[in-house]
C-alpha cells in the first residue's frame, strides 16, 4: 500500500540506538561476544542470531541487521526514553512517529477480526526517517484484546532491520502524496457521514478513498465487500445501496416494532417462545422495547445512511464506482441525513444504536458502543475535523432529536434469561438434563415472568426419572397456563412414572378434555388400563389413539406395540401377532418383542418361527424360560389346554 506521510511535531527527535549496546549495521559480534554466554560465530561469512534480555538480534556477515521484539519482553530503555510503550493504540504509535519525524507506510490497514469469542485488531506499519544507519521498523498489531485503532495493549511485535539502500520510503516520495484535494464543506461533511466506522478502523476521514489506492489495497477491500457485504461486482454494489437507502436495517427494526405492538399482552421472552425464536429475534426485541421511545418513527436510517457513505467509498477504491458517481451518491446521502436529523450529535446516535442493534448478534453490544462513542468524541474534539463543521439545518426541524446521552444501551434482566434460556434448550437437546436444569433455573431468577420455563424444567427432571421434581415444576407451570394440553400430559406421564395411577388417569382425561382430536391422551390412559391389569379398556382407549393417528406419523409404532401387548395380555394371539409384525421393523432389537412374538407362534403351532424369535431374544440378552424351551418339544400340550378352554 501506498506511504501516508506524517510531519513532525513538535517533540524532539530521539535516538533510537543503541540497545542493549548493539547498533544494527554497525556493531559486529567480535564486539558483543566477550558479554555472551554462547559464543556467536565471528568472521565474514557468519551469520545467526542472539538474544539478550529477550530481544533478538540477527547478524549477516558479522554484523548485526536485524532486531525484533515480542509483547512478552520488556521494552528496551532507549526506546523506553523515546516513548516507546507496549500498551500504546495503534493511532498513538502513529502520534508518536508523527512526533520524532517518521515517515509510515501502511503494509494492512487496522481491521477488526473475529477471534473465537472476541474482536482482535490486525494491522501493520513501517516507519523510516533518515539517518547515517537507516533503519525499518515494522510494528504488528494482532492481539486477541484490540478493539479498534485506539485500542490499548495491542500491538504484538516490534521489527528493527538496517537496510544501507532502502529505497521505498523516503522523505521525498512521502512529500510527494502530501498534495491534498481541495473539497468544499458540504464534500467533507458527506465523506464523515461515515467518520465513526473509520476512525474506529484507522482510514481515511479527509479523502474519498478509505486507505492509498494501490494494488494491495485493492484487493484487500474487494476481499471486505466479498465476505463481509456478499458484493463482488459493480452491480452487486448498486443493488447492495439501493437496498440500504429504501429499507436497510431500519425495515428490520421496523418489523420488530410491529411484533411488539402485536403482542402486547405477552413479556418479549414469551413472544420469543410463542414464534419459535432460537436466537436472535429476542434479544433484539429487548432492545427495541428498551430503545424504542428514543428512535421513533425515524428507526434507524442514519446508521443505513452511514453504511451506504462507508460503501461508496469502498466502491471507488475499488473501482466499481468512478469519482464521479461516489459523491453524487455521498451529497445525495448528505441531503437526506441533513434533513432528518439536527446535528452530528443527533445523527451520531441514531448511528450507534444502529451500530448496537447490529452487534446483538455477536453478542458485543457494550463493547460495540464504547468503540463507537470514544470514535465520536475524538471526531468532534479534533481540530478541523468535519464533524465540526456546522450542519445544514432545514427550515423545519426533526420533531425528534437524539443526544448521546440516549445511546447507553444496558440489556434488561429478560435479555440475559432469554440466553441462558436458549442455553438451556441446547443443553436438554444434548442430554445434559442437569445443565439445562440450572440454566433454567437461572433464567427464572431473571424473568419470573417467564412461565415456560417451569415447563422446560419439569420435562427435564422427567428426562432424569426425577418424577416429583417433574410433578411440582409442571403444577407451576400449569398454574399460569391451565390450558396447556402438552404439560397436562407430560404431567399425567409423571403421575404414572411415579406409580400415581389415579392421578395418572384424572390427569390424561383433563388433557383430553382440552383436545380430543390427538392420541398422546389416549395412549396414557391405555397405558394406564394396561398397569392396572385392564386389558381390555387398554385396547379400547389404544384403538382410539390408533384411529387418531396420522398414516405415516412415526408415533403410530408405540402405539399398534402397545395394541399388541394388550392383546398378548389378553391371550388374543392372532390379534397380538398382526400387531407385533407390523411394527416388527421398528423394535427388531427389542427382547420382550421378539420373546412376545415368539409365544405368539408357539399358539400357533409355529414351532420354527417361534424358536427363531427365542433365539433372537437370547441374543439380545433374555434367557427363556425352560418350561418355554419345553413346549417346542411338546406342542399339543398347548392344543389341548386350547381345546379344554
Amino acid at each position: 500500500m501506498g506511504a501516508v506521510p506524517v510531519f513532525a511535531g513538535e517533540g524532539d527527535r530521539h535516538e533510537l540506538f543503541p540497545v542493549y549496546g548493539i547498533t544494527l549495521g554497525k556493531t559486529t559480534v567480535a564486539e558483543v561476544a566477550d558479554v555472551q554466554e554462547d559464543q556467536p560465530e565471528d568472521g565474514a561469512d557468519s551469520c545467526g542470531s542472539i538474544t539478550i534480555e529477550a530481544a533478538r538480534f540477527d547478524y549477516e556477515k558479522g554484523v548485526f541487521t536485524t532486531l525484533e521484539l515480542e509483547k512478552t519482553a520488556a521494552m528496551p530503555p532507549v526506546w523506553e526514553n523515546a516513548g516507546f510503550r507496549w500498551n500504546l493504540s495503534y493511532q498513538a504509535w502513529l502520534d508518536l512517529f508523527n512526533q520524532q519525524g517518521f515517515i509510515i507506510k501502511l503494509i494492512q490497514p487496522p481491521t477488526l477480526q473475529i477471534t473465537g469469542d472476541h474482536l482482535s485488531l490486525e494491522a501493520e506499519f513501517e516507519a523510516f526517517r533518515e539517518s547515517e544507519l537507516p533503519t525499518v521498523f515494522t510494528f504488528t498489531f494482532t492481539e486477541n484484546r484490540g478493539n479498534g485503532a485506539t485500542a490499548e495493549n495491542a500491538l504484538a511485535k516490534i521489527k528493527a532491520r538496517y537496510v544501507p539502500e532502502f529505497k521505498e520510503i523516503t522523505a521525498e516520495t512521502g512529500l510527494e502524496s502530501l498534495e491534498q484535494v481541495s473539497f468544499d464543506e458540504q464534500q467533507r461533511k458527506a465523506l464523515g457521514l461515515s467518520g465513526i466506522i473509520a476512525e474506529i478502523n484507522g482510514l481515511y476521514h479527509e479523502k474519498l478513498e478509505l486507505v492509498p489506492i494501490d494494488k494491495t489495497a485493492t484487493e484487500y477491500w474487494k476481499k471486505v465487500l466479498a465476505e463481509k457485504w456478499l458484493i463482488n461486482n459493480r452491480k452487486q454494489l448498486l443493488e447492495k445501496l439501493s437496498a440500504l437507502e429504501s429499507a436497510g436495517d431500519s425495515q428490520v427494526y421496523r418489523g420488530l416494532a410491529a411484533i411488539l405492538n402485536d403482542h402486547q399482552g405477552l413479556t418479549v421472552n414469551e413472544i420469543g417462545v410463542k414464534l419459535n425464536d432460537t436466537g436472535l429475534l429476542a434479544k433484539r426485541l429487548c432492545f427495541v422495547k428498551e430503545k424504542g421511545a428514543v428512535i421513533g418513527d425515524r428507526g434507524l436510517r442514519a446508521w443505513d445512511y452511514s453504511r451506504m457513505a462507508l460503501l461508496c467509498r469502498i466502491g471507488y477504491q475499488v473501482g466499481f464506482l468512478t469519482a464521479n458517481q461516489a459523491w453524487e451518491y455521498l451529497c445525495r446521502i448528505l441531503s437526506e441525513v441533513e434533513g432528518r436529523y439536527h446535528s452530528w450529535e443527533d445523527y451520531a446516535a441514531n448511528v450507534i444504536l444502529g451500530m448496537i442493534f447490529n452487534a446483538i448478534e455477536s453478542g458485543r453490544e457494550t463493547e460495540t458502543a464504547n468503540q463507537a462513542l470514544w470514535a465520536y468524541a475524538r471526531l468532534i474534539n479534533r481540530e478541523g475535523s468535519a464533524w465540526r463543521l456546522a450542519w445544514n439545518r432545514k427550515k423545519t426541524e426533526p420533531a425528534l432529536v437524539n443526544s448521546i446521552n440516549d445511546v447507553p444501551y444496558f440489556p434488561p434482566r429478560e435479555y440475559y434469561a432469554w440466553i441462558h434460556y436458549l442455553n438451556g434448550r441446547q443443553s436438554y437437546q444434548k442430554g445434559e438434563y442437569q445443565e439445562a436444569i440450572k440454566y433454567f433455573e437461572r433464567a427464572l431468577s431473571l424473568d419470573q415472568e417467564f412461565s415456560r420455563l417451569w415447563f422446560l424444567i419439569g420435562i427435564s427432571f422427567l428426562s432424569q426419572s426425577n418424577h416429583e421434581k417433574a410433578i411440582e415444576a409442571l403444577n407451576e407451570y400449569l398454574k399460569r397456563v391451565p390450558d396447556d394440553y402438552l404439560s397436562l400430559i407430560y404431567l399425567a406421564e409423571a403421575y404414572e412414572k411415579n406409580n400415581l395411577l389415579n392421578e395418572a388417569f384424572r390427569t390424561y382425561n383433563q388433557a383430553i378434555d382440552r383436545d380430543d382430536s390427538r392420541p398422546e391422551g389416549f395412549i396414557g390412559l391405555g397405558r394406564v388400563a394396561l398397569n392396572s391389569g385392564d386389558y381390555e379398556a387398554a385396547i379400547t382407549y389404544l384403538r382410539i389413539a390408533e384411529s387418531l393417528t396420522a398414516i405415516g406419523d412415526g408415533n403410530i409404532a408405540y402405539t399398534l406395540y402397545l395394541l399388541g401387548y394388550s392383546y398378548y395380555k389378553e391371550q388374543k394371539f392372532d390379534k397380538a401377532l398382526s400387531y407385533f409384525l407390523r411394527v416388527y421393523g421398528n423394535y427388531q432389537d427389542d427382547q420382550y418383542l421378539n420373546y412376545y412374538l415368539g409365544i405368539c407362534y408357539l399358539y400357533n403351532q409355529n414351532l420354527k418361527m417361534a424358536a427363531t424369535y427365542f433365539s433372537r431374544a437370547e441374543e439380545l440378552g433374555m434367557t427363556i424360560p425352560q418350561e418355554v424351551k419345553d413346549l417346542l418339544e411338546k406342542p399339543g400340550v398347548l392344543k389341548e389346554e386350547d381345546d379344554d378352554a
